[in-house]
C-alpha cells in the first residue's frame, strides 16, 4: 500500500481557512449577545415629549403594576451608586431616596418619575427596574432624556435603537465577508489542481 504524497498546489492543513471561519463565528456570536443585551421590555414615554429647560417632565412607564414588589429608577445604568429612588407598593407604601437623588425628583404609585425645574445636567439615560413577586423576575426599561434649551443651537441625537441596529448589521456583514473570503480561498486552492494531480493524491 502506497502512501499519498503531497502534490504542489494541493491545499494542506496549514492552508485551510479554519481560523477565518472561527473568527466569523465569534463575530456572529457577539452580534447575538449585543441584541440580547438590548432586550429592554418596558416602554417609557416622556410627558411632555419635548422637555424644556426650567420646566418639568414625567417619565411614564407603559406597564402594569400587578405583582410588583418594588420599582427603582437609576441614572445611566442599574447600580447602587446610580439609584435615584425606590418605591415599594406593598404591603405598605415606602419611598426610599438614594445616592443619585437630586431633591427635584419624585415617584408616584405607578412608578412614574417626575423631575422638576429641569437643567441641562438632567439630560441622559434613565433606567427603570421593576421587581415582581411571583414569579421571581424583573423587567427593565430605558429612555434618553434630552432637555431642550431654546436659546441653544439644535443638536442631533441618534436614538440608541438605531445605533444598536447599525452595529448588528455591521457585525453580520463582516461575518458574511469573512465566510465569503474563506470559501473563495478554498475553491481557488482546489481549482489549481489538474485532474492528473488529483488522481495521484488517491494512489
Amino acid at each position: 500500500m502506497q502512501r499519498a504524497h503531497p502534490v504542489a498546489g494541493a491545499p494542506s492543513a496549514r492552508g485551510r481557512p479554519w481560523p477565518m471561519m472561527l473568527l466569523a463565528a465569534h463575530i456572529l456570536n457577539s452580534c447575538f449577545a449585543l441584541v440580547q443585551a438590548e432586550n429592554i421590555r418596558i416602554p417609557i414615554i416622556l410627558d411632555p415629549w419635548r422637555p424644556l429647560l426650567g420646566n418639568d417632565v414625567t417619565l411614564v412607564p407603559v406597564s402594569s403594576m400587578e405583582r410588583v414588589s418594588f420599582c427603582s429608577w437609576f441614572r445611566g445604568k442599574i447600580s447602587e451608586a446610580s439609584n435615584i429612588v425606590t418605591y415599594q407598593p406593598q404591603p405598605v407604601s415606602i419611598f426610599n431616596i438614594s445616592w443619585a437623588y437630586t431633591g427635584r425628583v419624585d415617584i408616584n404609585p405607578h412608578c412614574s418619575l417626575h423631575i422638576t425645574n429641569l437643567t441641562l445636567l438632567d439630560s441622559g439615560y434613565y433606567m427603570l427596574q421593576k421587581k415582581k413577586v411571583l414569579p421571581d423576575s424583573s423587567e427593565v426599561g430605558r429612555i434618553y432624556l434630552a432637555v431642550k434649551d431654546l436659546g441653544e443651537k439644535k443638536k442631533v441625537h441618534i436614538p440608541p435603537a438605531k445605533v444598536t441596529a447599525g452595529l448588528v448589521v455591521g457585525c453580520i456583514s463582516l461575518s458574511l465577508f469573512l465566510v465569503g473570503v474563506a470559501t473563495y480561498y478554498t475553491l481557488s486552492k482546489y481549482a489549481r489542481i489538474d485532474p492528473e494531480q488529483a488522481d495521484s493524491i488517491l494512489i
